[in-house]
């Protein structure tokens, strides 16, 4: 008895780490029967949706007539721009949100009459 224990705990963990797992491991707050897709797989229907989200020429200047610039500064070499309520500068990344679709715009440049954007996709 002392030698038939560890040979089957021995058979036993070699059994486990033999046996193939068809499926990844479950994330316990995944609702009930979901299953992830593959990673490398794409869904047939992820086309259709990266068709819908070209933004149009409307959509856009919409979004940048919501960025309201209410001020202008110099800080010795430096220009500063208050973009709706926030404090940015060249280079930075300013937010706007416009028919339920969140657009992201990059300070392309700053000077004391105007700031240029430019549109992330």
């Amino acid at each position: 008895m002392k030698i038939a224990y560890p040979c089957l705990m021995t058979l036993f963990f070699c059994g486990l780490l033999l046996a193939e797992t068809p499926e990844p491991p479950r994330d316990p707050f995944w609702p009930v029967g979901y299953r992830p897709a593959r990673l490398d797989e794409k869904p047939d229907d992820a086309a259709k949706q990266d068709s819908e989200k070209q933004v149009s020429d409307e959509q856009l200047e919409q979004a940048l007539a919501r960025l309201n610039v209410s001020g202008i500064i110099r800080r010795g070499d430096r220009y500063f721009a208050t973009v709706n309520g926030q404090m940015v500068r060249a280079g930075e990344i300013v937010s706007v949100t416009s028919g339920g679709r969140m657009f992201f715009f990059r300070v392309r440049s700053i000077d004391m009459r105007k700031v240029q954007f430019e549109y992330l996709d």
